[in-house]
Order: C-alpha cells, then sequence, then structure tokens
C-alpha cells in the first residue's frame, strides 16, 4: 500500500503543472510523526510526500525520511 503525505501547501517554484493548495495548513512535526507510525500500523509500507514542496517543509524533510526509515 502507498500512502501520500501533502506536509504543506507552500512552494518556492511555480510549476505550470503544480496541482498544489496554498491554503492547506503545514503539518507540525510532531504530527508528522505520529503519522507515520499510524501509518506503519495500518501496514503502509510506501509513502510519498508531497505538498507544495517538500524540501521547504520547515521541519525538515530529510529529518522526517529517518523517522520514516527507521520505522
Amino acid at each position: 500500500m502507498v500512502a501520500v503525505i501533502m506536509l504543506q501547501g507552500l512552494c518556492n517554484m511555480s510549476c505550470s503543472f503544480c496541482i498544489n493548495e496554498e491554503t492547506m495548513t503545514s503539518f507540525r512535526a510532531k504530527d508528522a510523526e505520529t503519522l507515520l507510525a499510524s501509518l506503519k500500523e495500518e501496514g503502509f509500507k510506501t509513502l510519498v510526500f508531497g505538498g507544495g514542496e517538500p524540501l521547504a517543509w520547515q521541519p525538515g524533510l530529510f529529518s522526517l525520511c529517518q523517522k520514516a526509515k527507521s520505522l
């Protein structure tokens, strides 16, 4: 199973094909980590991080990916 996590709506790019939602509230790091644990319990093994621009997510996409991998 695949889960898509939209971390934030904001983006620092303007791609013509983008479907982001700029009014979307950003995930707090704690909430994102809680969601990761829930997804693991539900059997999800593949995650897709999106948004806006997930690399511009202020808590840090790299640390969230590390957390996901450790689960």
